[in-house]
């Protein structure tokens, strides 16, 4: 039975809380007990990587990474002023506490919601799982992950709205 992600924690976590100094970590391997390579990339990078079955994402952090992307890896993505960088950092913490539940208090537990006619899955984001039915907690509603599964990996993973995925009222199915 999977777990739900919390989101507040795999996302506000990692973000420096106002007032405190951000330290920059040098990546470093745990003697490939469970961490064989540690790296710190741009969030565009791994979710390239997860696109092309490098790595292995599961929805809800593929989900949280195409969030974060779109805010901190706009163009130009590096020489930029630190004012910049923090106005970008400004507007992602803006945002995760934003909508309704805000994303701070979202819990996601992915689902299959249907196969398209190419093969991929349309995996739903909007329950927050077995263990916190009945409770207040949601999911995020508005989004779908699209991804292919093959030979015990996944490929092709994708965000995408379910309102394009599933076109309202006319049955028509995406192109993605």
């Amino acid at each position: 039975m999977p777990l739900p992600v919390n989101a507040d924690k795999e996302l506000l976590d990692e973000l420096p809380k106002e007032g405190e100094r951000e330290e920059i970590q040098v990546p470093s391997s745990d003697g490939g007990i469970e961490v064989t390579e540690a790296q710190f990339l741009p969030a565009a990078e791994w979710l390239r990587r997860a696109q092309n079955g490098e790595i292995i994402l599961f929805p809800p952090q593929f989900l949280l990474l195409h969030l974060v992307s779109g805010f901190l890896d706009k163009d130009p993505r590096s020489g930029i002023p630190v004012e910049e960088m923090e106005k970008r950092r400004a507007g992602l913490v803006e945002f995760v506490h934003s909508g309704s539940p805000p994303w701070t208090h979202k819990c996601i537990s992915p689902h299959m919601m249907k196969v398209m006619d190419d093969g991929r899955t349309v995996l739903g984001l909007h329950d927050p799982g077995f263990e916190l039915k009945g409770s207040d907690r949601r999911g995020e509603s508005e989004y779908v992950v699209v991804v292919r599964f093959t030979k015990g990996t996944v490929k092709e993973v994708n965000v995408a709205w379910k309102k394009d995925i599933f076109k309202e009222g006319r049955g028509e199915r995406s192109n993605l």
